[in-house]
């Protein structure tokens, strides 16, 4: 006879070890060694293009939109026009898009889900290329994020003058200057 008598509670299976701790301090330790591989190798021919674009008046270059030339001259004024001061921000446009491809995937999926997706982001050897030199693949990958990220917010917002569009219309803008 089955009878409703109290059971005792189901043994939850053991929890696995909390491995997102780990994350900000592997991201932080990859993002200091891409700032020490900057000054390694000189220049390329994209970014001696990007360095003398940077120096030229106007706002719109040949072959180049208005965002790569400005950031390289921003930081060419504060650390000088040699290999480091060109390349300075790769690694943290790279650091930014690895965050924005985690905070993505943890909204769509969990934070095991997000670890991996980050960790995989951050072993392709197009980000690692990237993250050294400062071209347009750099910050073509970084908008990409911004973009994902932008489109994944305005999605979930139903009116259409929220905050998040307009964001989402600033990414596609800022997409298409680079």
């Amino acid at each position: 006879i089955y009878s409703n008598a109290i059971r005792a509670p189901a043994q939850s299976a053991p929890q696995p070890m909390n491995r997102q701790r780990f994350l900000l301090p592997a991201l932080l330790a990859l993002t200091v060694a891409r700032l020490l591989f900057l000054p390694l190798h000189e220049l390329s021919q994209v970014e001696q293009h990007v360095v003398q674009s940077s120096q030229h008046e106007g706002l719109w270059q040949p072959a180049m939109g208005p965002v790569l030339p400005f950031l390289v001259k921003a930081t060419t004024s504060v650390f000088g026009v040699h290999p480091f001061g060109v390349r300075f921000l790769a690694p943290f446009l790279m650091l930014g898009a690895g965050y924005l491809v985690w905070q993505l995937t943890r909204g769509m999926f969990d934070a095991t889900s997000a670890s991996w997706a980050l960790v995989i982001f951050q072993v392709m050897p197009a980000v690692n290329v990237a993250s050294v030199t400062m071209t347009l693949t750099t910050l073509g990958i970084a908008c990409s994020a911004i973009l994902l990220m932008a489109l994944r917010l305005a999605l979930h917002r139903e009116y259409r003058w929220h905050l998040q569009w307009w964001w989402l219309a600033c990414a596609l803008l800022l997409a298409m200057a680079v």
